[in-house]
């Protein structure tokens, strides 16, 4: 990331951005992407924790095009080892005034909007922008079945999820207005905000932290896809996480004994091109 200001070209660009750390994650990140710009995120900043596998030639055309800042963070070394805060802090004091709102959510989490006229989240999030920001539920997926990493994408292929109303969906991520928002508040959920500013879920109540006081997702949600397929948990097992942890095996039994209900909102989506015919 670059400490220029660099503003962005177009309206769509300078509304809405997403910030991302990310580590062994190459395929999955086209399809986050691509899903997202289709929502109308207008800016992706890409931060790669030192790979094993080059991220670049999966996301080389929409570096190319403009929609794409990429930057390898080489060898990382915090005292808290927790890449994630360190990314967001970053990513705020360097991008925050060249754009309306920033979204900091995983390349495993896909934003829905629900039961709204609105067309897009930059229209969404129109009616937030004298708060902190917008903290936004999440939903839980299972494995559906899958013991190998499927063909399909993620959003087709994975449609088991927990109980809308599960204790663990007060977990929130957050969109923050950058006018308001100082930094992160210490992990991937919440912000510190500036005097007599917050952020608020969907139906405009204050949300203090990483969990909020009760779910709200009637018109928006984080579709967080935390297992996937057993390959993929064992793989994410190895990596750890943006925050330093290491998911236990009992972990996969908790979210697969939650995962009882049928979640097909977005089984139509499709990619624009398979990641498997870029890692050939």
């Amino acid at each position: 990331m670059s400490s220029g200001l660099n503003i962005p070209d177009s309206p769509r660009q300078q509304y809405l951005a997403l910030c991302i750390s990310v580590k062994d994650q190459n395929k999955d990140i086209r399809e986050w992407i691509e899903y997202h710009e289709q929502l109308g995120v207008g800016l992706f900043y890409i931060v790669d924790n030192n790979s094993k596998s080059p991220l670049l030639p999966i996301i080389s055309d929409f570096i190319k095009r403009g929609l794409v800042q990429y930057e390898l963070l080489q060898h990382f070394r915090h005292p808290t080892n927790r890449a994630q805060p360190y990314v967001y802090d970053r990513c705020l004091a360097e991008h925050g005034r060249k754009h309306k709102f920033i979204g900091f959510i995983d390349a495993d989490e896909f934003v829905v909007l629900k039961n709204t006229s609105t067309p897009d989240l930059p229209s969404f999030l129109q009616q937030y922008e004298e708060y902190g920001g917008l903290a936004i539920n999440w939903r839980l997926f299972g494995s559906s079945g899958h013991i190998t990493r499927p063909e399909g994408s993620t959003v087709q292929s994975y449609t088991r999820c927990n109980p809308e109303w599960s204790p663990v969906n007060v977990h929130v991520k957050t969109f923050v207005n950058t006018e308001f928002a100082v930094s992160s508040g210490g992990d991937p959920h919440h912000f510190v905000y500036v005097k007599d500013k917050y952020a608020v879920n969907e139906a405009y109540e204050p949300v203090f932290g990483a969990l909020a006081s009760h779910i709200s997702m009637q018109q928006v949600l984080i579709q967080h896809y935390v297992i996937k397929s057993w390959e993929d948990f064992r793989d994410k097992q190895l990596r750890g996480s943006g925050m330093g942890n290491h998911r236990p095996a009992h972990f996969w039994d908790e979210i697969e004994q939650e995962a009882t209900e049928d979640c097909t909102d977005l089984a139509d989506f499709k990619l624009q091109q398979p990641v498997s015919t870029l890692l050939r």
